[in-house]
Order: C-alpha cells, then structure tokens, then sequence
C-alpha cells in the first residue's frame, strides 16, 4: 500500500492549519495593538483638552486689581518740549546778527550746532572740511534780500553747492544724535531779522541748541532741572532767568557768560501754513508753507 498520499495529505492539512493560527494570531495582536493606540491617543487628547478648559477657566480672583486705581498709581513719563521737533523760528538759532557784525561767540555757537547736527551722519567728513557758517554769512552778506537758505542755495559758491544742497535739503526722515538720515539746516538755523536782537530764546531753544550753547552735560542738567518742575505739576515750564541763573552758579558759571546771546519768551508765532483738503475722505490737513 502506497501511504506516500496519505502523509502528504496530513502535512498540508497540518500547514494548512498552522499558517490559519499564525494569521489569526498576527491580526488579533494588531488588532490589540490598534485597539490600545486608539484609547492612549483619545485619552492623551482629553487630558489636553481638559487641561486647556481648565487653564482658562474664569475662576474668581482672590486679589482683585482696582483699575482705576492702578490708572492713576502709574507714574506718567517725562518727554521735553526741547525734544520734541517743532518747526517754530523762536526754537532755532538766529545768525541774522552776523550779517551786521562778527560774533566769535555766536559763530563758535553755530559751529558746535553743526557739528552735533551731523557727527553721525553721512556728511560728517564733508562738514568738518569747510567753515559752514562763514560761507553761509558771506553768500547772505552779498544777497541781503535773500532770508532764506533755500533762496541762498542758488548763490552758493559752485565748489560748496553740492554740500549745501544736501545741508539744505536734508533728508525725508532723520534721527538726531544716529545715522538715519541728516537734517535740513532751515529746522535749526534761520538768517531772519527781528525786534529781538539776541540769537537765542531759552525758553523754547532746542535741545541740540541748548547743547552748542552750554555743553551736553550742562544742557542735560538743565533740562532734567525742568523735569523736577514738570513733576509737580505735569505742566511744561522753561527755566526762567533767574532759575536759569542759579542754575548756572551751581555748576561754575555765570549768566554774565551768555547774556549776550540769550533771551527769555515763551510767545511762539505759528509757522504759516496752507489748508488742504482732500476731496475724497473731506479731510483737511495743514501744509507748511
């Protein structure tokens, strides 16, 4: 008897029957695996979910925060006028004394105004090369009609007129003491005859103004002087000259060092300007002229 059929069929009902288990087996333990997967990721995400709720969840402060109280305990800042870019011809430096008679004092004034103007600008080499200020009064003494330096750039010499146009022009956009941009000489200079006869208004000079008058240091000074005022009262008040006087005693000078060069008026004179309107949002805006 042949038994040779008999044994292959047991060997492939037994392979049969093992590779059924193996595979049940193997799909059971995915399906286990899959299974746990799936409720450790819903579980993690609850957890999250919850745990944002609860985070933001609106429970009672027990130390509730007066507002009004806080609004009022916030110490307000302190930003002086002097800082402050107001196009007003009583917080610029006035060499219209110059054409008449020379002034070492006023023109070495004018000088350290320039020099601080453009220290960190792009015109700082070219600015140090020339005596700015004498050019300016030479061309001015010979156009006294002219009492603009936009109207004197045209009688500039040709050498200089490359210089002058850019002191004259500026930049769109500057930032004093950086190199972003360099300012128009016109927003700290002007060559206008007026009833005062002294250069300088304290009480509204510009804060580079007052550094080419007194030193940094001292300008400084004088100025956080005005902040003790302002703390008072929250009102911008100059130094007066018997303030300023004082002032200067305590740090070794005297008023008598710069009486010919000062004076003290808080009357400003707005900058005449043009009203435009604009047609399509009916906004109007004021111009400088």
């Amino acid at each position: 008897m042949n038994i040779l059929p008999l044994v292959s069929a047991f060997i492939l009902i037994f392979a049969i029957g093992t590779y059924t288990f193996i595979h049940n087996a193997r799909a059971a333990i995915q399906e286990k695996d899959h299974y746990a997967s799936a409720f450790f990721i819903d579980r993690k995400l609850g957890c999250k979910i919850q745990n944002r709720l609860y985070k933001n969840a609106p429970g009672e402060n027990i130390h509730p925060i007066d507002k009004k109280a806080s609004k009022s305990e916030k110490p307000a800042e302190f930003h002086s006028p002097r800082d402050k870019f107001i196009r007003l011809n009583e917080s610029k430096l006035n060499l219209s004394s110059l054409l008449e008679k020379p002034d070492p004092q006023l023109e070495t004034v004018a000088r350290e105004l320039i020099e601080f103007l453009y220290a960190t600008t792009s015109l700082q080499k070219e600015v140090a090369k020339v005596n700015v200020i004498k050019i300016l009064i030479e061309t001015a003494k010979k156009h006294r009609s002219l009492h603009t330096l936009e109207d004197l750039l045209s009688k500039i010499p040709k050498e200089h007129y490359p210089l002058f146009y850019k002191l004259t022009k500026g930049t769109h956009a500057y930032e004093l003491y950086t190199s972003k941009g360099y300012p128009p000489l016109s927003d700290f200079l002007i060559l206008v005859a007026q009833t005062q006869t002294k250069p300088i208004n304290f009480s509204l000079a510009s804060r580079p103004l007052l550094e080419a008058l007194f030193t940094k240091r001292l300008s400084s000074l004088a100025i956080n002087e005005e902040k003790h005022t302002w703390e008072k009262d929250h009102k911008h008040t100059p130094l007066k000259k018997e303030e300023l006087t004082a002032f200067l005693v305590n740090h070794g000078k005297t008023m008598t060092e710069y009486e010919n060069l000062i004076f003290f008026n808080t009357t400003k004179t707005e900058e005449p300007q043009w009203l435009v309107l604009d047609k399509e949002t009916k906004v109007q805006i004021k111009v400088s002229k």
